[in-house]
């Protein structure tokens, strides 16, 4: 009997074991909750992403991943709720934006990976991952999601490399994906040290690889809507009274805002009664990571949309032109830096610290530890020493904290005194280059990438103006759209002669793979290495840089044309184009170079 016993005991073991480790499936039920389900009849658990004593053991053959859209994705992976060991990874997304559904984009795959599957049907994305032996769920997750978002780590050569782990999670301090998920927890005492040991006030972080300006058309007069609540949900609604976007906590406010239905150039006024939820909190990010303007008929509303950092306007009507634009740009610009979880902890968060608590990345028992930003090398080839002086000025103006200038003299030599004077301008290091005249500007250029210091490399002209946003911009732009190669649209064309500023509304929009700006590029040193370096042709180099870093598979995105302007003196350029053809580009002129288009 003893024998029989014993016998179904192990039995009973035996199959608990299977069912627990034969696969596990997750559902997402509503944006904060999640399902697993083992696959062999265990019924299913539900947690909550943000309660704090939320934590699942997975040790399975197969995770099995069931999302409605990739944001789901990202916070199930930045929570750090699941935690253990599987062989494969299996996932479905109901429905991807155009932008990720370019095909299978790995940062490296493990030397143990045995299978690899991208398929994608229609706006539904089923992909596969399975490794020879077992790997953490963080490890297993982190691969994936670099997958399917292109999440971007900086690409820094020091600093600290946070961890991040469930308790990062619930105390708000989580950096994810710039830092390496632990499971179990990295040794905290070595390379890989908790951000902070405080707590910080815990804000729902935004998938900002979904929530952002993509498609935006800074154009004329913003395009207004309300914001009403409805139901357990809140609503947005064009002033004739048509619905645009509902918002529901069963889905995905970051998927609901990639619908093209509406204009992310707008400016939504909120109702009193609105709720003040943390759905509600995180809907108005997502709203404002677009680029939407916040306004309201209650000054007691604004108040507080102001006290939590959002752009307020009293009147709708000034959001037009290019001081509207602006307004715009700077409303994207601090929600992705207050709530995309690798910029709200940097120094960048000083930007965006309008008001509230918690909003330069501190809480109420202590401030975080701030989280290092990567370095930035502008790279300056000048034939034309009577500009220089103007570049290091619109540089000296720069809000981005860490940056160096190296500027390349080509075919002349600066003397020490101005060399001394242009070092007193700058907040930063300066270090200049003499290059002989008979080298080409893809010679100059690559002389000073060999030279810079810097993780990220942004290219500059010496005579076209900068406005002081324009490497913060450029560097928000790395890490929301994921791109290897970022640069603004040359919207904005001054032409001296004239004394006239012509605007091309038609490089207005913000997109994927068209073509940018030569002298507003910025890419890391591993991604202009990748691509063979600079051209040693005499002409042509920016797009002979842009070809070369799609040849090899890179993505390029070209954001908003605000802070950039191109100056055209009517003498030797490497773009070539006539004052007529300028001209007749230009949708509309404006008298001299207003300051609005350069300064918020």
């Amino acid at each position: 009997m003893r024998r029989l016993r014993t016998a179904r005991l192990r039995h009973e073991a035996h199959e608990l074991a299977r069912r627990l480790t034969g696969g596990v499936t997750v559902r997402m039920t509503r944006w904060d909750t999640v399902e697993v389900s083992p696959t062999h009849g265990l019924r299913p658990r539900r947690y909550r992403l943000d309660d704090p004593q939320a934590r699942r053991p997975v040790h399975a053959e197969v995770l099995r991943l069931d999302l409605p859209d990739a944001a789901c994705l990202e916070r199930l992976a930045g929570s750090c709720l699941l935690h253990g060991h599987v062989r494969e990874v299996s996932l479905r997304i109901a429905t991807m934006p155009t932008w990720l559904r370019g095909g299978l984009r790995p940062r490296g795959l493990a030397r143990d990976t045995t299978a690899v599957s991208w398929r994608a049907v229609g706006s539904r994305l089923e992909v596969r991952l399975r490794w020879k032996s077992r790997r953490s769920v963080g490890d297993a997750l982190d691969e994936l999601c670099t997958t399917v978002l292109r999440p971007r780590r900086w690409e820094q050569t020091g600093g600290v490399v946070p961890t991040v782990d469930r308790t990062a999670w619930v105390r708000g301090s989580s950096t994810w994906p710039h830092g390496v998920l632990g499971d179990p927890p990295l040794d905290t005492s070595g390379p890989f040290p908790p951000l902070t040991t405080r707590t910080v006030e815990f804000r729902w972080p935004l998938v900002t690889a979904l929530a952002n300006p993509h498609g935006r058309r800074l154009v004329g007069t913003a395009r207004r809507y309300s914001l009403r609540p409805d139901g357990d949900g809140v609503v947005l609604w064009t002033e004739a009274g048509d619905r645009v976007l509902s918002f529901h906590p069963r889905g995905s406010v970051e998927q609901t805002l990639v619908s093209p239905r509406w204009d992310k150039y707008a400016v939504v006024s909120l109702a009193d009664d609105l709720p003040d939820t943390p759905f509600v909190d995180h809907v108005l990010a997502g709203l404002a990571a677009c680029g939407v303007v916040m306004t309201s008929p209650s000054a007691a509303v604004r108040d507080r949309l102001a006290h939590r950092g959002h752009v307020v306007v009293d009147d709708p009507s000034t959001v037009d032109g290019p001081s509207g634009y602006q307004v715009s740009v700077a409303a994207a610009r601090n929600a992705a830096i207050r709530h995309d979880p690798a910029l709200r902890h940097t120094p960048l968060a000083r930007l965006a610290a309008v008001g509230g608590t918690g909003s330069n990345g501190t809480g109420s028992n202590g401030e975080a530890t701030p989280l290092s930003l990567p370095t930035v090398s502008v790279l300056i080839a000048s034939k034309r020493p009577t500009d220089v002086m103007t570049c290091v000025r619109d540089l000296a103006a720069q809000t981005y904290p860490t940056f160096e200038v190296l500027l390349g003299t080509h075919g002349y030599t600066l003397d020490e005194a101005t060399v001394a004077d242009l070092r007193a301008h700058l907040p930063v290091p300066l270090r200049v280059v003499d290059v002989p005249a008979d080298r080409t500007l893809g010679e100059v250029l690559g002389t000073l990438s060999r030279r810079a210091d810097g993780e990220l490399l942004a290219k500059v002209d010496d005579d076209d103006r900068y406005g002081p946003d324009h490497l913060t911009d450029l560097v928000v732009a790395t890490r929301t759209s994921g791109a290897d190669l970022v640069a603004k649209a040359a919207r904005f064309v001054h032409l001296v002669g004239e004394g006239t500023t012509v605007d091309r509304t038609w490089a207005a929009v913000e997109a994927y793979d068209v073509t940018p700006a030569g002298g507003t590029m910025l890419l890391s040193r591993g991604v202009l290495q990748a691509a063979g370096g600079w051209s040693t042709s005499p002409r042509h180099v920016d797009a002979d840089l842009l070809a070369r870093v799609r040849s090899i598979g890179g993505t390029i995105y070209r954001t908003h044309g605000l802070g950039y302007v191109y100056v055209r003196h009517g003498g030797e350029h490497t773009w070539q184009a006539d004052h007529a053809q300028l001209l007749d580009d230009g949708d509309v002129r404006y008298d001299g170079l207003p300051e609005a288009i350069l300064t918020p």
